[in-house]
Formats: C-alpha cells, structure tokens, sequence
C-alpha cells in the first residue's frame, strides 16, 4: 500500500475522493479486486478497531436506488430460464483443467435464488488477468467446445461453505451478468474511434456503479472505515466504479488515444448521468478530480505485468 495514503478529513470532498482512489486502485477488502492479504489485515488491533466509527448505514434514497436497479435488471422468467439451461449445459460439458477446477450453480441471495454458472479457478489462472481481480463476469477463456454463456470466474480458495467471504463479490457479478442478459452492457467497440470509446466508458461505469451501489447497500461493512456520513455509500459505490474503468481504460484500448481523450472523460459521464441517477455533488466533485485519478489509473494500469 501507499505509504502516504491521505488522513481522512471528511469535511473535505477533495481529500475524501482522493482517499476513496488511493484505497481503490491498491488492494482492497471487497469487490472484485483482489483482498488485502493476512498480514496487511494483521495490522489492525482490536484497541483501533474499537474507536473507530461506525460506517456509514444505507440512506432511505440509496436503498430506493439500489431496489429500483435490482427490479430493472432482473429478467423475465423466459429469459432467466433460457439461460440457465444454457449454464447447466455448459457445466455438463466443462473440462477442467487449463486454469478451471470446478464449476457451480450459486444461488442469489439478492436476486431471489436464481441461480449463476460460477467457474471456480486456480490462482496462476486468475492472476494472469491485466487486473489484480478476485472474480470477473464475462466470457474469457472457454473451457469447453461450443458457445458459453454468461460467465462469471471465481478463484477457487475463497469459495468456502456458505460463500461468506465471497458472497458479497459473486453478487456483484450476477449483476454484471443480468445486464448482459439483458444487454444494456457495455459492448467493446467494434471500430476505436473517439467516440466508441467514450460511450463505452460512460456505460462501463454506469454498469459498474450499478453493481457497487448493490453490494454495498446490501453490505455497508464493506465500506472503509471513513466513510461514516449519510450519503457515503452512494459516494463510495461511484468512486468504486469510476476509477476502476478509468484503470481498465488504459489496459483495453491505445494509451495514446485515451491520454487524448482524458479531457472529455467529465463530459461522458455527465452525459450519462440521467442513467445512472448518480446524485450531482458526487459526480460533479468526481469530474473534478478526473484527470488527476486518470493519471494515477495510467501508472497503475502501465504497472500491470
């Protein structure tokens, strides 16, 4: 971790979007980044822990929020149904091996039990993804002949009876996958222009403050421990999904055609602001902070092996 991670000072909506990217794009105790391994969480002692203060509980407004996100991306039976055969079938035929163990229809506790195709991996498998991630939805490597569907790819040593450690990231991607399901993700542009590239990172980061302001209405513990005031879960969930795509920005498409478009980032996501109905203070102190995280995102994204 940084050794010159900020004080907290939530008086200051400056300093608290700069602590939200500094503990963001290092490792981080949720998610689907990778966690903080045992000995970095070792440092926390119980006479800390004790004095610090409570987080921040779901507003009224954000449980409204996350409750209207859950109805609009849940699919209609027919559609569910189809693709849980295709999942069944894809887990019938998988082979393990080349990275996957084993494979799993999990349960969603948000979703009402419908049930998600998991491929549980090893970690020389996950790792090798340009991203320090603990899961990812989304077809990558398919391990099996034939067309897969939706996918959502685990690491096998955190899935554990119950999925508690896990639980909160699984949720997460079976938003990702019912947006895909019902096909308001982001797509990868099939030309890059400048354009292509900014819609896909205006819906990219709608999809992605979708699924954070879910989990973490549904699991408020998982927010840092600074995080205390009302508001800040929503603050946190769109600090999450916009600084993650800005890092995933620079590793998919050509640096020297972000570092051109980094100015217009802002504009895109005000644009899309009448979709993801991120309250204005959040977004417009996130636009101004843009193109100092974008740098920090280039430096992360170029340390990725």
């Amino acid at each position: 971790m940084p050794p010159d991670r900020p004080t907290p000072d939530s008086g200051s909506k400056r300093a608290a979007l700069s602590r939200g990217l500094d503990a963001l794009l290092p490792r981080v105790p949720d998610g689907t980044r990778r966690l903080n391994p045992p000995a970095e969480r070792a440092r926390k002692t119980p006479s800390s822990a004790s004095t610090s203060r409570a987080r921040a509980a779901p507003t009224e407004a954000e449980r409204a929020k996350a409750d209207a996100i859950i109805s609009r991306l849940t699919p209609a039976p027919a559609v569910f149904e189809s693709y849980l055969g295709n999942a069944a079938h894809y887990r019938s035929i998988l082979v393990p091996g080349d990275g996957a163990v084993t494979a799993k229809l999990v349960p969603s506790k948000i979703f009402q039990g419908r049930r998600y195709l998991v491929i549980f991996t090893t970690d020389e498998w996950m790792d090798s993804h340009p991203l320090d991630l603990d899961a990812f939805a989304g077809p990558r490597v398919p391990f099996a002949k034939g067309s897969p569907p939706e996918l959502i790819f685990a690491r096998q040593r955190d899935r554990r009876p119950g999925y508690s450690r896990l639980r909160p990231i699984l949720e997460h991607e079976f938003v990702h996958i019912n947006q895909m399901m019902l096909g308001v993700a982001a797509k990868q542009p099939s030309e890059i222009t400048p354009s292509s590239i900014l819609e896909w990172y205006a819906t990219t980061t709608q999809m992605e403050f979708e699924a954070y302001l879910v989990e973490y209405v549904t699991w408020p513990r998982l927010l840092p421990e600074h995080y205390t005031l009302a508001g800040d879960v929503e603050r946190w969930s769109f600090q999450r999904a916009y600084t993650q795509v800005l890092e995933k920005l620079w590793t998919v498409f050509p640096e020297n055609v972000v570092e051109e478009l980094v100015p217009r980032l802002s504009h895109a996501l005000r644009d899309a602001r009448s979709a993801n109905s991120v309250d204005a203070s959040i977004l417009e102190c996130a636009c101004n902070m843009l193109a100092e995280h974008a740098a920090i995102a280039r430096r992360r994204a170029r340390s990725h092996p």
